[in-house]
């Protein structure tokens, strides 16, 4: 009897990872070459196919990965900076980490992501 019900939670198991992995009808799953796994579908965000390769954006925040082992997402956050010239005008804008610069940005841990969600 045993057996049966551990055979069947890793059925269960299973079942539940792929559900997971798929998103569900109505709402992306890719983004030019960024899969959008369930849960992170449904968050507000959408693709901008303007740009090659298409850009994920949360916002205006640029999505880089997603991750549903850490239950993270992973953006280009925005550097704060506020510079100016003698004149006192504006040089610089707040802009996201260019993928160039990505090796002289700062990497910050998040801690997890958490999505509640009711559906009707």
């Amino acid at each position: 009897m045993v057996g049966v019900y551990v055979m069947l939670g890793s059925v269960i198991t299973t079942t539940v990872a792929q559900a997971l992995s798929q998103a569900l009808p109505g709402f992306p799953d890719k983004c030019g070459n960024l899969t959008i796994p369930y849960p992170f579908g449904r968050l507000s965000h959408h693709c901008n196919t303007s740009t090659e390769p298409p850009t994920a954006l949360w916002g205006n925040i640029i999505v880089t990965a997603f991750s549903l082992d850490e239950a993270e997402m992973q953006v280009l956050q925005y550097i704060a900076r506020d510079c100016y010239d003698k004149q006192g005008n504006n040089t610089f804008d707040n802009d996201p980490c260019p993928p160039k610069w990505l090796q002289r940005c700062k990497k910050y841990h998040l801690g997890n992501l958490y999505y509640l969600s009711c559906q009707i």
